[in-house]
């Protein structure tokens, strides 16, 4: 079967996963700065959409506000 669209967060995060570079593109200083930078990216990404999956009893959890096109923490209130 093939899917284009209405991917799951864990879908997303799999294909983010994918997309990171390996240790094989890693020789000269340059390079490895370069797949460190591409992968913090990539990490941040995935990271963002694990916050989607969080239960909304859990602080650092998020939805989409779709009225506003935002993204929102839906999460408790921090303690002070």
């Amino acid at each position: 079967m093939l899917k284009r669209n209405n991917w799951t967060n864990n879908e997303v995060i799999n294909i983010l996963k994918g997309l990171q570079l390996t240790g094989k593109f890693k020789s000269t200083k340059a390079d490895k700065q370069f797949v460190a930078d591409f992968n913090t990216g990539l990490d941040h990404a995935i990271e963002q959409f694990g916050d989607f999956n969080r239960p909304p009893t859990d602080y650092t959890a998020m939805a989409l506000d779709t009225d506003r096109d935002m993204i929102v923490v839906v999460g408790p209130v921090l303690p002070r």
